[in-house]
């Protein structure tokens, strides 16, 4: 399995611009061009996250983030970034 970016609240403004820039940034980089880029979201049906599920390499997950295995899992594979907003969570 490819190692893989997780990346937690994507249909957000700075996850959003996160998920669309990253693919790009993947494709020029020879560190992390194998990587698979897994996009969390609590509602599969929202629109944005239709939207990011076109991007190339993006793979989305319905699935919410409580839920994930503890951090340095072997189940995990991915890198960690955290991007905090001070925005609260809405349901789709």
């Amino acid at each position: 399995m490819s190692p893989s970016i997780l990346i937690v609240g994507a249909t957000g403004n700075t996850g959003r611009a996160v998920t669309q820039t990253l693919p790009k940034l993947l494709q020029s980089s020879r560190t992390l061009s194998g990587h698979r880029i897994i996009v969390l979201t609590r509602c599969s049906a929202n629109p944005a996250t239709k939207e990011l599920a076109k991007l190339p390499g993006v793979e989305v997950i319905e699935k919410n983030w409580v839920e994930l295995p503890p951090r340095g899992s072997a189940q995990t594979k991915s890198l960690e970034l955290s991007l905090h907003s001070t925005m609260n969570p809405t349901s789709c």
